[in-house]
């Protein structure tokens, strides 16, 4: 894109015109020139005159050039659309300066067609160097306002107002007032947008906190609710535990007092080895006992 931007040259159309009246000059004097005829200077005056015609037509489209590209320069337009724009005027302004060069050679221009190619190259440069200044980006960011500004001082210089027509205003009092009224609406912009600023991060500022707190909160309950659940498993344990002795404590009680009756009946029997005679030593004792001694006991009961 940079390589189809062409830099505005700020005196080479001067000096074209210049290298053609010297070498125009030196022709003269090295008796080159054959001195024309009268039917030869009509001819040439005759297509001096066509080509003025052609000259104000190719003007008038360079004018329309110059009013679209400075009201392109309004808008944030991308950098491909600045380099065309540059391109297209600068070629408009080579076609107007390369036919006067043309008619210069067969008649003398008018003060009139001097001014309109001074003011094509002067508007030219202007705009030309307003583009490349945002291609560059030596401003910073677009600023609506501020190129908008800058555009408008284009229409204040007086070679501009036969290109621009009526947008051109002269400065007045009317014209002070009204800048000084943007001034201060710009300044109160510039204020609110410093102040929508500060607000916009305050706020995200409560918010970081907000989402904190709620992030501690969460972390505290899921907290609350491991420690409530290790507490239950250390109560279930511990019931577990309780459940296990008591089990354990009533197994050997069982155990003790059936090794306790078991003992009592050998006894009562003769003894646990004899079992054999178990019947009728019992028997016996319940026969050795007399019959007026009172009632018989049974074995496990206390006499």
């Amino acid at each position: 894109m940079e390589a189809s931007v062409k830099t505005p040259p700020d005196d080479r159309d001067s000096e074209q015109i210049k290298d053609k009246d010297t070498e125009e000059e030196d022709l003269r004097r090295s008796g080159r020139l054959r001195n024309p005829t009268e039917k030869m200077l009509a001819f040439h005056k005759e297509e001096a005159h066509k080509k003025e015609k052609r000259l104000t037509h190719i003007y008038e489209q360079w004018k329309i050039q110059a009013r679209k590209a400075r009201e392109q320069l309004k808008l944030n337009i991308p950098e491909s659309d600045i380099a065309t724009l540059i391109d297209t005027l600068e070629e408009g302004k080579n076609c107007v300066i390369n036919l006067y060069i043309e008619i210069r050679a067969h008649l003398t221009p008018s003060n009139e067609t001097r001014r309109r190619i001074d003011a094509c190259e002067a508007v030219t440069r202007d705009i030309v160097k307003i583009a490349l200044e945002r291609i560059s980006g030596i401003d910073g960011e677009f600023d609506s306002e501020a190129v908008k500004q800058r555009l408008h001082e284009l229409l204040n210089r007086d070679y501009a107002h036969s290109i621009y027509g009526s947008t051109a205003s002269p400065p007045s009092q009317h014209s002070s007032k009204g800048f000084s009224q943007h001034s201060v609406v710009a300044a109160k912009r510039a204020d609110a947008a410093a102040e929508l600023a500060a607000k916009e991060a305050e706020y995200e500022v409560l918010l970081k906190e907000e989402k904190q707190k709620e992030k501690i909160q969460l972390l505290e309950e899921q907290q609350r609710k491991e420690l409530e659940a290790q507490k239950r498993e250390l109560e279930r344990l511990k019931a577990e535990k309780d459940i296990k002795a008591r089990v354990c404590s009533n197994y050997r009680g069982i155990t003790l007092s059936a090794s306790l009756v078991r003992s009592i009946q050998g006894c009562w029997r003769g003894g646990p080895s004899d079992s054999r005679n178990s019947d009728s030593g019992g028997a016996m004792w319940f026969s050795s006992r007399p019959w007026n001694s009172g009632p018989a006991l049974h074995p496990l009961q206390d006499p």
